[in-house]
């Protein structure tokens, strides 16, 4: 049958997305489930983006506020280029020094945090956790906007949980194939 077949995933891994006419979704998808494909659920590939350090709009970041640099973006934006756009020299400034990165916590909970807890660093707020999960492979993670003066691995930072904190410590944004080789197999 006619579909588009996009190279891509949302979980880090090597994944496909088959987009057929919307009149034939179900008939694509029972034969790709006769094929041997079975469902799975959005919890495991949750676990999987964060891992990968995959954003996600109105979760990660919300859309008009901030700089790229905010959510470790800098290989997006073409500074380097022949090409005048908007807010090119703005973002030049924010990109000498950039306020904030988007980088993963290791987390010393048993329970992953709320989405949206503050991230500490003594009495200061120094972030937001924005992704948190239980990962199989790597116990519990989450993905964090931080200030830029916390944002070096192996930084030690506490995350708020009922009422008190737990210990957590800042690490590479993908802590699963940080070469990002898996995708590209």
């Amino acid at each position: 049958m006619p579909a588009w077949v996009l190279r891509t995933g949302f979980s880090g891994e090597l994944g496909y997305e088959l987009i057929p006419d919307r009149d034939r979704a179900v008939e694509l998808w029972k034969a790709v489930q006769g094929a041997g494909a079975s469902i799975f659920g959005t919890a495991g590939v949750e676990i999987a983006r964060i891992e990968s350090g995959m954003i996600v709009a109105g979760v990660d970041y919300q859309s008009g506020e901030g700089t790229p640099y905010d959510v470790s973006f800098d290989r997006l934006v073409a500074l380097d280029k022949d090409v005048d756009f908007l807010g090119k020299e703005k973002l030049r400034e924010v990109a000498a020094h950039p306020p904030k990165r988007l980088k993963s916590l290791r987390i010393e909970a048993s329970e992953a945090p709320e989405y949206g807890a503050e991230v500490g660093s003594g009495d200061a707020v120094v972030g937001t956790l924005t992704s948190p999960a239980v990962s199989p492979r790597f116990g519990t993670i989450g993905l964090a906007v931080l200030n830029s003066d916390v944002a070096s691995d192996g930084t030690n930072l506490e995350v708020a949980v009922d009422g008190g904190t737990v210990p957590a410590t800042v690490d590479v944004l993908s802590v699963y194939d940080t070469g990002k080789r898996r995708p590209r197999s």
